[in-house]
């Protein structure tokens, strides 16, 4: 028999004049639906219960003195816990196992983001976004040294952009700048422990603009330059090497798409722009040794179509 719960919770309302806030709480669990019938089964640290929590906080600032501002606050904690997997052995109506371990997961995020925006009322608005994430990830296995995994990173980025125009316009388009910093410590607990410390700093430049063709025909032409640097450190029990990389990595992603408006609410289009993926360094198993691997870039073409409904049915 599988037991569970599900609760939300949530308030909201104005603080003051220019100030509203807004709290929401989302708690989800259950029991796990299998029975482990192996007498030398392996609890330890592991937990084989689902469990999912989520609060967000939000508070609203529009100051009445300061026409077109807007400042935004949001505060976001997440906790969820999984069983590697829910499997069952023969015969599989009686929902039992007789396997002898089952690990779990454990993800605990806290993210806080500062949006700040003001519409200028001559077509330019100005916005940024400062974001702040602490993240612990956990992979428990019993016994301890049979694949324990433990990730600790922390995010710090921004991202400013300027827009202009708007899609009634002849030419709109967008121009911003965007950097992050991650640092992550990660701990392998398998034949011994295996520890790294990574650093990531990525830079991107970019642009875009739309030109109205036509009443329902648009181009829209975008361009990215993209920069990480990464630098990776630590020892492994799978080899004697020691791993001391830093490297850097960038490119160049124009992205073209052209738009028709059949009505006010159903679009089709053609894309073709460039994706990338940056490159680093890997451990070859069988030989022990740290091999790099070049950036990843790839051409994409989409074909697209689009539609809405409105309250009295598909347009």
């Amino acid at each position: 028999m599988e037991y569970g719960s599900h609760s939300r919770l949530m308030a909201s309302g104005s603080l003051s004049e220019d100030l509203a806030g807004r709290i929401a709480v989302d708690d989800w669990a259950r029991d796990n639906c299998i029975d482990y019938t192996n007498p030398a089964f392996a609890v330890g640290s592991t937990d084989r219960d689902h469990e999912s929590h989520t609060i967000r906080a939000k508070l609203l600032w529009q100051p009445q003195e300061i026409p077109g501002f807007q400042g935004k606050l949001t505060f976001l904690h997440g906790m969820t816990n999984r069983p590697n997997w829910e499997a069952v052995t023969e015969p599989y109506e009686d929902l039992e196992s007789a396997t002898a371990s089952n690990p779990s997961w454990r993800l605990r995020t806290n993210t806080t983001i500062l949006d700040l925006s003001h519409d200028f009322g001559n077509g330019w608005t100005l916005f940024n976004q400062l974001q702040y994430s602490d993240i612990r990830i956990k992979r428990s296995t019993e016994p301890v040294n049979s694949g324990t995994v433990v990730l600790d990173q922390d995010v710090t980025s921004n991202e400013t952009r300027a827009t202009f125009g708007t899609p009634e316009d002849r030419i709109s388009g967008v121009t911003g700048l965007f950097v992050s910093h991650t640092d992550s410590d990660e701990l392998l607990d398998y034949r011994g422990t295996t520890p790294y410390d990574d650093r990531k700093d990525s830079l991107g430049l970019f642009a875009e603009a739309t030109w109205r063709l036509a009443d329902r025909r648009s181009l829209t032409g975008g361009l990215r330059y993209q920069r990480d640097d990464i630098t990776r450190r630590g020892v492994s029990s799978f080899t004697p090497n020691l791993l001391d990389d830093d490297e850097s990595f960038d490119a160049w992603l124009p992205k073209l798409a052209l738009a028709h408006d059949l009505d006010r609410s159903s679009r089709i289009g053609v894309m073709v722009s460039k994706g990338y993926n940056p490159g680093g360094v890997t451990l070859n198993l069988t030989s022990g040794e740290y091999v790099p691997f070049d950036a990843e870039t790839s051409w994409n073409s989409e074909i697209s179509a689009a539609s809405g409904c409105s309250t009295t049915g598909w347009n």
